[in-house]
């Protein structure tokens, strides 16, 4: 019994010094500001840490302080953990990652190519009508005095190569003497000179041809005084010095005229055909174009010759 006694009496001592022990060790923040708020933030004021440290050793007290004290500075050791249920600690309790991602912008999701829009197939070009200059073809007849016609520069003759005359003719040939005047058959079956830029129609043919009529008169043959006179006639066309149209070169009946001088024009007759290179559907390329009309009449008893050409334009007889 007495040894169970000194027992608790030196458990007693121990936890004394202990507590003692303990007391100082709290006391040590005291030296720094001589309270402990500095391990009661929320507002606790202590007691002076040096008196309690002294009046309060070995007590029940002393030891539950002791206890408590070590307590607190090990809660104080450790780092403060943030209050997420206030904004500051919200904050704080974001990591600078969890920032970064917050305020990355949601990548936009790639908008999808839009698909190409079918191509359209191309409408084949559909070629135009060649009409001609425009405002230049007139049909049924000749334009009237007030008429618009187009203005296209007619070509000189002169300035294209020359046509050799046919090689049935006498070569070589000799100058020119006789007197040639292209014209056409008139009302009243009568003799009508071109002139230069007189309009001429287009005649179409029986077979799906077109021509434009050339007549003619000459004079100066010698000693001519058949009642018909057999001659030969050369007849071409020319459109910018291009040989578009032909007629004969073999020999023309000719009559008498009242002036002496022999024709190819009289009743029946309206002259030589001078037949276009392409068929009647095709005339509209020549409709109000311009048209060298050459004419050359030899004659082979004499082998006399002469030449005319006359610049006209043409229209269409069909309305």
């Amino acid at each position: 019994m007495e040894r169970a006694r000194l027992l608790k009496v030196a458990l007693m001592v121990a936890l004394t010094l202990l507590a003692a022990a303990c007391g100082q060790a709290a006391a040590v923040p005291a030296a720094i500001d001589g309270t402990l708020s500095n391990w009661y933030p929320d507002g606790y004021v202590a007691e002076d840490a040096a008196p309690d440290a002294v009046a309060d050793v070995g007590t029940a007290d002393a030891v539950a302080d002791a206890v408590a004290d070590a307590g607190d500075a090990t809660a104080d050791t450790l780092p403060d953990l943030p209050d997420a249920t206030t904004p500051d600690g919200l904050a704080d309790a974001a990591t600078a990652e969890v920032l970064t991602d917050a305020t990355d912008a949601a990548d936009a999701a790639d908008v999808p190519d839009v698909a190409d829009v079918a191509d359209v197939a191309d409408v084949p070009d559909v070629p135009a009508a060649d009409t001609g200059p425009a405002g230049v073809c007139f049909k049924g007849a000749p334009p009237s005095g007030d008429a618009f016609v187009a203005d296209i520069t007619a070509t000189d003759p002169t300035t294209c190569p020359t046509t050799a005359p046919p090689a049935t003719w006498v070569a070589p040939t000799p100058a020119p003497t006789l007197v040639v005047t292209p014209g056409f058959l008139g009302a009243g079956d009568a003799f009508v000179a071109y002139k230069d830029n007189d309009w001429v129609p287009i005649i179409y043919g029986m077979q799906g041809s077109f021509h434009v009529w050339a007549g003619f008169t000459v004079d100066g043959i010698p000693n001519a005084t058949a009642p018909t006179l057999p001659l030969d006639v050369q007849i071409w066309g020319e459109t910018s010095c291009v040989t578009v149209a032909s007629g004969v070169a073999a020999k023309v009946a000719t009559v008498p005229t009242t002036s002496g001088a022999y024709s190819n024009v009289f009743v029946g007759s309206s002259g030589v055909p001078t037949q276009f290179y392409v068929p009647a559907a095709s005339s509209y390329l020549y409709c109000g174009i311009w048209l060298d009309l050459h004419i050359r009449v030899h004659d082979p008893v004499s082998n006399a010759w002469g030449e005319a050409v006359r610049t006209l334009r043409i229209y269409d007889s069909k309305p």
